[in-house]
């Protein structure tokens, strides 16, 4: 059966009656194991009890499933039994028989504590009714065939001849708590029991330990793999930045030999530099000397030429008063009059053009 945490008296029903229709209607033998650990409650062991003692459980099937029953079984009656009295008496009857010679009651109960005393105390049909295998403690040489069963294919990180030595050692582990136990009892009365499940249990326990302590170690073991190829990658790459350093170094020391040979090209150009710009600042301070000079006579060129400005004005007025008939008519006098003659060798000077060379000349009545 399948325990389940709903599990209750009428599964438990449901269960025996397949089974009894198993090993009654279709006449296979069948065996059905119950546990200790299927016991969730103490009125399951009653049921047990009727089917030990009586070969039936009262109550397990209604009548109309009887009646089914009843039906099923006749064919097969017939068929087997010559003369056979039909009556549904003789049919429920046969089909008891046969699900009680076909059914098979197996059950697996720890003697440890005052449990197992106890229920065959209240149901003594578990003692009186079923023949009791009693389970002699294993062997060494059987303990450790166990373990080889179970510890061969498993995998473990470890040499042959060291996984050998563990399954050996686990025999003989158990072997000594056995006899550990015969020492309690003969000093204090008491047993303590060790079965193969026990050992069985502790082979279990030994893999699932192995296996999430492994499991750490691996990690823990990549941690520091990987800890050590990075060191590793570091130790080379140091390695390839000291050549570079060394290369660098030499590149550096040619750089500060032309910085050096820089510095003191541009110290002597700074110096002359310096000298030009003694002499640029001597002949800046002459020139602007020299402009403030002409700033001065620039402002009195300026005053003069205000003061001359309204003659300027006066003679372009004038010059705008001369005609054409007058240029005309001056150039037709073939001797003009010394005021005129004057006048236009003042121009001359002004337009620093060419003279004729002057001779003295009495003016007659003067």
């Amino acid at each position: 059966i399948t325990i389940s945490k709903h599990y209750s008296t009428n599964n438990l029903f449901d269960d025996l009656k397949l089974l009894f229709r198993t090993a009654g209607v279709t006449g296979r033998p069948v065996s059905f194991i119950f546990t200790d650990a299927e016991v969730k409650e103490e009125g399951f062991l009653e049921y047990i009890n009727q089917v030990l003692s009586t070969g039936e459980v009262s109550g397990l099937f209604p009548k109309d499933e009887v009646d089914a029953i009843i039906g099923e079984m006749r064919p097969i009656v017939k068929k087997e039994i010559k003369g056979f009295v039909d009556s549904a008496d003789n049919l429920w009857r046969f089909f008891q028989d046969r699900a009680r010679n076909n059914l098979h009651v197996i059950l697996c109960m720890s003697p440890v504590g005052d449990i197992l005393s106890s229920r065959c105390r209240k149901f003594p049909g578990l003692i009186n009714c079923t023949t009791v295998d009693w389970f002699l403690p294993w062997p060494e040489a059987g303990l450790r065939n166990v373990s080889e069963s179970f510890i061969k294919n498993f995998a473990m990180d470890a040499k042959p001849e060291v996984k050998q030595g563990i399954m050996a050692h686990m025999g003989n582990v158990h072997k000594m708590v056995q006899d550990a136990t015969l020492d309690y009892f003969d000093k204090f009365r008491r047993n303590v029991y060790v079965t193969p499940k026990s050992y069985l249990s502790f082979i279990k326990s030994y893999t699932q330990v192995y296996s999430v302590e492994h499991g750490k170690v691996k990690v823990l073991a990549d941690k520091i793999n990987s800890g050590l190829d990075k060191l590793h990658q570091a130790q080379d790459d140091v390695g390839k930045m000291k050549v570079e350093l060394r290369q660098s170094e030499v590149i550096l020391a040619d750089a500060v030999r032309k910085s050096s040979e820089l510095l003191k090209e541009i110290a002597v150009a700074t110096a002359a530099a310096e000298k030009v710009k003694s002499s640029a600042k001597v002949i800046a301070d002459a020139a602007n000397e020299k402009a403030t000079t002409i700033g001065a006579e620039k402002a009195e060129v300026e005053k003069d030429l205000e003061a001359a400005k309204p003659a300027l004005l006066e003679a372009e007025d004038a010059l705008k008063a001369i005609r054409p008939e007058d240029i005309k008519n001056l150039k037709a006098l073939k001797n003009p009059p010394v005021v005129i003659k004057i006048i236009f060798d003042g121009v001359l000077l002004l337009r620093r053009r060419g003279m004729i060379k002057c001779q003295m000349v009495e003016e007659k009545g003067t």
